[in-house]
């Protein structure tokens, strides 16, 4: 009776933890009516998309580094389609780095802004990589590197379709057996000083 006493503040954390991952998956899911677009903090998205993963990351030892800009500029995004299309590189890149026969599989999530007035997401991973021939192809609708099954091929042309709608542009690069870093930009809102 005292250990489970002991374990109730974990218990109720637990539970609260799960009802808001559930909250957000039903806002993530049920999102069909068009975007939405407001001012967005690129580093929350990551957060967000993050508290879904992280914990399978670690089941599947993948590590995980987060490496996020102190300071972002704002950008004018709708966060749910942001946040899946920051679902589908994570999922990606796990799945490299699962396939790659590295003993240390690693994942590297970036933000930062660039002088040019892009605010940017970066996913890096040392996984398999992409060959050559391939790259071409990467943004094709229903192509996919994955076995039958176990994709749709839909992934990467949504991903840029979504950022392309928001003035946006996802890149790649990747060396066959090294890994790949995918980035994401979106243009940053100016910056407006309140008088």
């Amino acid at each position: 009776m005292e250990e489970a006493k002991a374990d109730l503040p974990q218990i109720v954390t637990q539970m609260n933890k799960m009802a808001e991952i559930i909250n957000h998956m039903r806002i993530f899911t049920r999102r069909t009516d068009g975007s939405q677009r407001e001012k967005c903090d690129l580093n929350v998205v990551v957060t967000d998309v993050l508290r879904f993963v992280t914990q399978q990351f670690k089941d599947q030892n993948v590590g995980l580094v987060k490496n996020l800009a102190s300071v972002l500029p704002f950008v004018l995004a709708d966060q749910i389609q942001i946040e899946q299309v920051v679902m589908n590189l994570l999922t990606n890149a796990r799945h490299a780095v699962e396939s790659g026969g590295k003993d240390l599989k690693r994942i590297e999530i970036r933000t930062a802004a660039d002088p040019n007035g892009m605010v940017f997401i970066e996913i890096a991973d040392n996984g398999i990589g992409i060959p050559e021939k391939l790259k071409v192809k990467m943004f094709q609708q229903f192509f996919t590197t994955k076995e039958p099954g176990k994709g749709t091929g839909l992934g990467l042309s949504l991903c840029r379709k979504i950022l392309e709608e928001h003035r946006g542009t996802i890149t790649f690069e990747s060396v066959e057996g090294e890994g790949t870093t995918f980035r994401m930009s979106l243009p940053a809102l100016p910056d407006v000083k309140e008088a």
